[in-house]
């Protein structure tokens, strides 16, 4: 049996499809329930994981932030990534990488600026983790109004894990000198992955100490897969200049960060992406902050107790009480 549909009292909600490589991506639309107006449209893009976004639960994060969008007067689209979901002709979302991955964004985009019921001259986009990063590499697939993004980073992944690896690990309660020892393995280990692009099974190889590391960090499958992800994703979220297709945008850009968001982990991607965006066309960028807001868009308190909180029956049930209402506020 499928999932129930999308239903709302003052929401209507249809399904379509992207036309994209060999087959089509699954997508669904929302917008004000009986509306007759050209409305203006927001592509939400979500971030790296390979899960649906189609028929959600009401209190998902992404469809709360959709509802919201529609609420304030949008039609919303949440398309599914390649192999997801009722998407049909299109490789597996895990196996391809971040080139892929863009263009089939980039091909909901130009549709959601010609679809009935949209208002072609105000186009939106909504990028929240990888979907801000693939934002920059698909604004120039339409003419778009302005962009949005939340827990989103500018900087090389070689960069971001070497972060990501010691503050999650400063929170989460490790031994201060083992994860010091630790981190100067992992820059061996991660220089040969993203820098010489070698596979997982080649590092392996060479190390079985890395191996295991590999597995227990980085949930290696013994193939190709890092994280869920095809290891060609990370080579190229490090070598995709962010930074210049960041600055040579020429459209107004919110950039949001939460304060508890230990994805991120801090402000600065976010503050530098606006100011990239200001200095090569000033006044453009935008940054807010959302004290004691996760990367999902939940209020959790501080990053300490995010970190607390993860993974327990208490955090599940703030998943469905906690939306932060203000983030898609700041949109409309």
């Amino acid at each position: 049996m499928g999932r129930p549909l999308e239903t709302a009292a003052d929401l209507d909600y249809s399904y379509t499809q992207v036309a994209h490589a060999d087959g089509a991506l699954r997508a669904v639309l929302t917008r004000p329930k009986d509306t007759q107006a050209a409305l203006p449209a927001v592509l939400f893009i979500q971030g790296c994981v390979c899960n649906s976004v189609v028929d959600l639960p009401e209190w998902h994060p992404y469809r709360a932030f959709s509802d919201a969008l529609a609420r304030g007067g949008y039609v919303v689209m949440r398309v599914e990534k390649p192999g997801i979901g009722d998407s049909r002709g299109t490789p597996a979302c895990a196996d391809i990488d971040l080139h892929e991955e863009a263009a089939a964004f980039a091909s909901a985009l130009k549709q959601c600026q010609h679809m009935a019921g949209v208002d072609s001259t105000r186009l939106y986009i909504m990028g929240h983790s990888l979907g801000g990063i693939i934002v920059p590499m698909i604004a120039d697939a339409a003419s778009l109004k302005a962009i949005a993004t939340y827990g989103t980073s500018h900087v090389p992944w070689l960069e971001y894990f070497f972060q990501m690896l010691r503050t999650q690990g400063t929170y989460a309660g490790a031994d201060p000198l083992q994860l010091e020892t630790n981190m100067r393995s992992y820059h061996r280990l991660l220089y040969a992955l993203f820098v010489e692009q070698r596979t997982p099974q080649a590092i392996a190889a060479t190390d079985p100490t890395w191996g295991r590391t590999l597995r227990d960090d980085f949930k290696w499958d013994g193939g190709r897969r890092l994280l869920g992800r095809d290891v060609r994703m990370y080579w190229d979220l490090n070598s995709v200049d962010l930074s210049a297709a960041w600055h040579a945008l020429s459209v107004p850009v919110l950039s949001m960060y939460g304060t508890a968001d230990m994805e991120v982990m801090s402000p600065d991607p976010s503050q530098q992406i606006t100011r990239m965006l200001d200095h090569g066309h000033p006044g453009n960028g935008t940054f807010r902050s959302f004290p004691g807001t996760n990367h999902s868009f939940i209020r959790t308190g501080s990053m300490e107790q995010e970190y607390a909180l993860a993974d327990t029956p208490a955090y599940r049930e703030l998943m469905r009480t906690a939306f932060d209402t203000t983030v898609p506020a700041a949109f409309v």
